[in-house]
């Protein structure tokens, strides 16, 4: 019976064994697991972009583009379209270089970009050119994408990628294969066309490009500037610009920055520059060239813009009284100003004023007539030397009724040391108009201590200033201040804590004070 079980459990495992066996052969076959650093059914190739040269000498030039996935780097290039190649396997970047070197000089490269990812999609430029300079003019440019010779023009090419632009410059080989490309057109009215191609080009070249001088125009502003030309045929529109502080005459390009259109291809040539400083000089030049490369410049030009005019906000006659008014007012830049002012029943006319420049204005005039309508204006005037008036208006003048206003307060107090130690204060403050002022004040804070007042003033007066000795040192001190103006109008500031200096110690005081403040007992010393 045994033996039997044994035998079933054997036959059992048997099969088990086989059964997975046959699963794993399946799942073997069916789902292979994809090779590293493969993309699982990528077709879509890398997109180039962005492809520039740069540091083009006579012997070497420097190629850069993007892909828009990890790919690998080639290039071919040659003399001809038959391309020779310069690669970089390794798939695994998006920024691309590829330097090319042992090249020829003064010669014409022709170059394709090519990129392929991981999975071999694979992505090709358009053709492009470009021209090493002769061993004269070899060196390595400071700016991407520029070097010695014809300027570049951006363009697109299909994959939305950055064109490297051609050179305009035509060379021995590219001659030779021109010639040889219209030896073999036999076809007459082709012939003609290309006759009347090349004399106009020719026509062009020799034609020398001219920029109307007289007719250079420039309108300015506060901030910006419009600069107008002519040329007597289409070239592109650029305008160098410079502040005079920022221009160097001595330098081989004296300007600073550049605005205009340098595509376009116009004879009425207009350029808009904005956001400049107002009340500046600038230096500019006007520059244009053909399509061919022909270029003409104007000699150094300069220009001014226009400063901001003064402009006169809230006037308000702020206090009338019976042979006097004040007027405020502000202007949006500091100015000078005076106040033209008419009795409309004499017709005299006055002015009076203030050459400080401010942008807050306040302006008295006095010995005027009581009871007496007046015709006033204010003209403000910028350090430009820029006038603005404004309109007209009226005051009568009336009983005064308002208390002198008292402003600025300040003191100011000095020790005088010695064995009988004093504080000189100084105290000073203005009002709007002339009153007679009193000073008063008292040791501490209660209103109950001994009041000391200084002599009332004796004569009337805008700006006021009074000395006491009275006070000691390190003393706080409470004061005010009352004014009277002409017709006995009383006004009287809010209360002014003071705290009066502390009297110096001598190296003795020192020892003393702190053997007292120790022992107790320096008091009784001497007693």
């Amino acid at each position: 019976m045994k033996r039997s079980l044994l035998i079933i459990n054997l036959l059992l495992l048997f099969l088990a064994l086989a059964a997975s066996l046959i699963v794993g052969l399946f799942l073997l076959s069916n789902f292979r697991a994809p090779a590293a650093g493969a993309a699982v059914n990528d077709k879509i190739p890398p997109i180039i972009f962005n492809s520039k040269i740069d540091s083009i000498t006579a012997s070497s030039a420097v190629i850069y583009w993007q892909t828009d996935k990890s790919a690998d780097a080639l290039v071919n290039y040659g003399l001809n379209r038959n391309y020779g190649m310069v690669r970089d396997p390794l798939a695994d970047k998006t920024s691309h270089k590829i330097v090319l070197d042992d090249l020829l000089p003064d010669s014409v490269y022709y170059f394709r970009i090519i990129s392929a990812d991981s999975s071999g999609n694979q992505a090709i430029s358009s053709d492009f050119s470009f021209v090493t300079p002769g061993k004269q003019n070899a060196q390595v440019s400071e700016l991407p994408g520029q070097y010695p010779g014809p300027s570049q023009t951006p363009g697109q090419y299909p994959g939305n990628a950055e064109q490297v632009s051609s050179t305009t410059e035509v060379t021995k080989l590219q001659i030779t294969q021109i010639l040889e490309a219209i030896g073999k057109v036999t076809d007459q009215p082709t012939l003609q066309v290309i006759q009347n191609q090349i004399q106009e080009q020719a026509q062009q070249v020799i034609a020398k490009l001219e920029i109307i001088f007289d007719q250079v125009n420039v309108t300015t502003g506060v901030d910006y500037a419009i600069v107008k030309w002519q040329t007597n045929q289409p070239a592109n529109t650029m305008v160098s610009l410079a502040t005079e502080k920022d221009f160097n005459g001595a330098a081989p390009n004296p300007y600073v920055w550049q605005e205009g259109n340098y595509n376009e291809q116009v004879t009425d040539h207009t350029v808009q520059v904005y956001g400049l400083t107002p009340a500046t000089t600038y230096h500019f030049m006007v520059d244009s060239k053909t399509t061919l490369g022909v270029e003409s410049k104007s000699a150094d030009k300069v220009f001014v813009t226009k400063a901001i005019l003064p402009e006169i906000y809230n006037i308000t006659v702020a206090k009338i009284e019976e042979e006097a008014v004040t007027i405020n007012f502000a202007t949006n830049i500091p100015c000078s100003s005076f106040v033209e002012y008419t009795n409309l029943d004499t017709g005299e006319t006055k002015m009076q004023g203030s050459s400080n420049y401010s942008i807050v204005h306040s302006i008295r005039i006095d010995n005027l007539k009581y009871d007496t309508y007046y015709s006033a204006m204010i003209t403000a005037e910028s350090e430009n030397s820029d006038k603005v008036q404004s309109p007209p208006f009226t005051f009568l003048t009336i009983k005064d009724v308002l208390p002198p206003a008292i402003t600025k307060v300040k003191t100011e107090s000095t020790l005088y040391p010695g064995a009988d130690t004093k504080v000189q204060t100084i105290i000073s403050w203005e009002t709007d108009e002339p009153a007679l002022c009193q000073f008063s004040f008292h040791q501490g804070f209660n209103a109950t201590e001994k009041v000391d007042v200084l002599p009332m003033e004796t004569d009337y007066g805008l700006k006021h200033v009074q000395v006491t000795t009275n006070l000691l040192p390190s003393t706080v001190y409470k004061f005010w201040i009352e004014c009277y103006d002409k017709v006995s109008n009383k006004s009287r500031t809010s209360d002014y804590i003071m705290l009066t200096p502390t009297r110096e110690q001598n190296i003795i005081d020192i020892i003393l004070k702190n053997f007292e403040t120790t022992f107790g007992w320096v008091n009784g010393a001497g007693k």
